[in-house]
């Protein structure tokens, strides 16, 4: 497992405000998708509907690129 830290961006859908936080958890194959920048092929991966896509995009324009890699059995947000 992996996560992608993010600058904090927030997205009104539909009238409800949505925070990122400051990371972003992903799975091998959506890593995969993340590195090599193919977000059709995240948001198809996925499954996502028109709010996923909106959530997909802000990721895109506000990730640091690197993943950050966790082993099993670890708890990455114990330093926080």
């Amino acid at each position: 497992m992996v996560f992608f830290r993010t600058v904090e961006f927030s997205l009104d859908l539909g009238g409800m405000e949505w925070l990122s936080g400051d990371r972003f958890y992903a799975c091998p194959t959506c890593r995969s998708l993340v590195d090599a920048a193919n977000w059709p092929g995240l948001i198809a991966y996925a499954e996502l509907g028109p709010r996923g896509v909106r959530v997909v995009e802000g990721f895109r324009d506000h990730h640091a690129p690197g993943a950050v890699v966790f082993g099993p059995g670890t708890n990455p947000e114990a330093d926080r």
